[in-house]
């Protein structure tokens, strides 16, 4: 599970999926439907936690 989790295009697919989820359930409650910063915000933190997941996957996978 590691190795695929360590591919290099699972970084965009990572940052990607929290970032639509959260616009969605965002715009459900209606907080802020067109504003940039909450935009900023999302995207930073779903780029954010997807960096540190791979992160932690590729150093799983180096390790024998």
């Amino acid at each position: 599970m590691i190795r695929w989790l360590a591919s290099p295009w699972m970084a965009a697919l990572l940052t990607g999926l929290p970032a639509f989820v959260a616009m969605l359930i965002l715009d459900a409650w209606h907080i802020a439907p067109h504003s940039l910063w909450r935009g900023a915000v999302v995207g930073g933190a779903s780029g954010a936690l997807a960096t540190y997941v791979m992160g932690c996957a590729q150093k799983c996978a180096r390790q024998p």
